[in-house]
């Protein structure tokens, strides 16, 4: 279920502040539209407006994201993913799904999974099988 109505509130403030106040969908159409600011800007774009959807519980928006072709939004995903507290985040299975990307052929991606099992609690982690 979708958290459609809820607007982003009582959250720190937004790198975009033109974004503060918006609707889950209005974030989603965001995150899949272009960035605000030009593409220099795209990865810290998606980084915020994913961080948003996190916090308004899209959990399951951002797991399929995962799956997309674009790597600054699989990025945002991974990050946002790692390091939100909702529990709905299968922290065992997105673990799982990082160590697969630590041998992308896209260094920017085997890295984001990196930084994204960083952020995860160490119950999640074997270390024998990320390093």
């Amino acid at each position: 279920m979708l958290p459609s109505a809820t607007r982003l509130v009582d959250v720190p403030v937004m790198l975009y502040s033109e974004l503060e106040g918006s609707t889950f969908e209005e974030l989603i159409a965001a995150f899949r539209g272009p960035p605000l600011d030009g593409e220099e800007y795209r990865a810290s774009f998606y980084d915020d407006v994913a961080d948003a959807i996190a916090r308004l519980g899209g959990i399951d928006f951002l797991e399929s994201e995962l799956d997309q072709d674009d790597e600054d939004r699989i990025a945002a995903a991974i990050t946002a993913l790692a390091f939100c507290e909702d529990p709905a985040v299968d922290r065992q299975g997105f673990a799982i799904r990082l160590r697969r990307l630590l041998e992308d052929p896209n260094p920017y991606l085997a890295a984001t999974a990196i930084d994204g099992l960083s952020g995860l609690d160490e119950d999640s982690l074997d270390p024998d099988e990320v390093l």
